[in-house]
């Protein structure tokens, strides 16, 4: 078992951030996540290419960490973050402050989504989900998974967000973002000093920086 215990920079640059993309996600995985790409471009007119790392001045990606299960597992330091009011603001601040009017989330509490979609539309912002974006036969597909596996097809959707946002403590939000700035090409860790625990052009986990070092120096990007 290697998930944050094996120091990945210990084999170098190159192997740290490229041993993580020997693996690929399932096929069905795959044609789900490109099917809820293609129908949030048809949707809602854009233009881009899909097959850009990243898509700029599409829409911010959202990672909204709330479920109970989640909750129950966090110390009390972490709460500040895990309540829905700290993670609504900031996802619907960093939205605006990017000029994406469209958000995009990945959650596993509906209500709270719903909750956040009420937020959005109140500032003139969209908030949607790849339940609302996909057809009837994609949505039977995304049925016969189970809860972890329809948050690969996020996970995916996640990668190619014009700018993405999560929290420090979910190791979900660490995985996108560290992969996301490999894609970027910064040098250097002037990513994890601030302002929050992981901070760049492409992605913002929040939380206070060096909070976490477990997963910038375990988790292949």
């Amino acid at each position: 078992r290697t998930y944050i215990a094996y120091p990945i920079y210990s084999d170098g640059a190159s192997v740290a951030t490229h041993f993580g993309q020997l693996l690929k996600f399932r096929r069905d995985i795959r044609v789900l996540a490109t099917s809820t790409l293609r129908a949030l471009a048809a949707r809602y007119n854009y233009p881009g290419p899909l097959t850009d790392a990243i898509l700029p001045g599409f829409f911010f990606g959202a990672h909204l960490r709330t479920e109970r299960d989640a909750k129950l597992g966090w110390p009390g330091p972490d709460w500040v973050y895990s309540r829905y009011e700290t993670q609504a603001g900031l996802f619907l601040s960093g939205a605006a402050n990017a000029s994406l009017p469209l958000i995009y989330v990945a959650s596993g509490d509906r209500d709270e989504v719903a909750k956040l979609s009420g937020e959005a539309t109140e500032r003139n912002m969209t908030v949607t989900t790849k339940f609302d974006v996909l057809g009837e036969p994609e949505v039977a597909a995304l049925g016969g998974l189970s809860w972890d596996q329809q948050g690969m097809v996020d996970f995916l959707v996640m990668t190619k967000a014009s700018v993405f946002g999560g929290v420090g403590h979910s190791s979900f939000a660490w995985n996108v973002a560290l992969g996301r700035h490999v894609v970027g090409g910064e040098a250097g860790e002037e990513h994890l000093k601030g302002p929050q625990a992981l901070s760049d052009k492409l992605s913002q986990v929040y939380g206070k920086p060096g909070q976490y070092p477990e997963y910038p120096s375990t988790l292949w990007p």
